[in-house]
């Protein structure tokens, strides 16, 4: 199997879940900046992965995850903000 950049996205969202329960559970209630920008980093690598693999064409559905990674990258601005 062949190293895809999907993998590492899903798991550093993966990683950034684990992360946001365990602040939320032992700490405050707040999002954390760590979770929104590992989620943006995640996300942007799925992208890249499909842009790999389609030789450039990118699908309806990495559209959409383009505008998730804006929403992760703004919530981790918002989150150092305050």
């Amino acid at each position: 199997m062949e190293f895809q950049l999907a993998w590492l996205g899903l798991f550093l969202i993966i990683i950034s879940w684990i992360v946001q329960i365990y602040l939320m559970i032992t700490s405050d209630k707040k999002i954390s900046a760590v979770f929104a920008l590992l989620q943006a980093i995640g996300i942007i690598f799925l992208v890249t992965d499909t842009y790999i693999s389609t030789n450039g064409q990118l699908p309806v559905l990495a559209y959409l995850n383009v505008l998730s990674a804006i929403g992760a990258l703004t919530v981790f601005g918002l989150a150092l903000k305050k």
